[in-house]
């Protein structure tokens, strides 16, 4: 017996599709001639930590850095970086021929400001990745990382 779209006593839902969530991790993967592939959007919760993967496919050293002060609200066009603390640079040094890095080396992420440091969510962010190696070939993208309201329910 087939049943019918409908629950006793009332109207069925509709299954509704989520989202996964926060993505706190992205992988910065350098490729042969300083090529930097565009990583995976970064979205954290406001004092939620977030955590960047380095891997060299390349075949000499380089030295990847992602500086805070370099961070732009693209909703107001203003500089302003999210992170607690004084803002320090993040800076890797990646051997050739796959070398792996991840930040930080020593156990702290980089972590993002409360809550009420933000106007509205989600608060969206492009920032500055930069490569570089030792015969001076430079090279930058500028990713997205998005702060969004911790009590919002992921929806679809």
């Amino acid at each position: 017996m087939k049943k019918s779209g409908k629950k006793k006593g009332g109207k069925r839902r509709a299954k509704k599709a989520f989202a996964t969530g926060p993505m706190l991790e992205t992988i910065i993967l350098i490729g042969k001639g300083n090529a930097i592939n565009n990583p995976t959007a970064l979205s954290c919760l406001p004092d939620g930590p977030v955590m960047w993967i380095v891997k060299n496919k390349d075949t000499v050293q380089h030295t990847v850095t992602i500086d805070p002060a370099n961070f732009v609200n693209t909703d107001t066009g203003k500089k302003a970086h999210p992170f607690k603390g004084n803002g320090a640079p993040i800076t890797w040094t990646v051997s050739g021929n796959g070398g792996t890095a991840t930040f930080p080396d020593s156990g702290v992420l980089p972590q993002i400001k409360s809550k009420g440091n933000f106007g509205k969510f989600p608060t969206p962010f492009k920032y500055e990745i930069q490569s570089s190696n030792a015969d001076g070939t430079k090279n930058g993208l500028d990713p997205d990382l998005d702060v969004i309201d911790p009590g919002a329910r992921p929806n679809g």
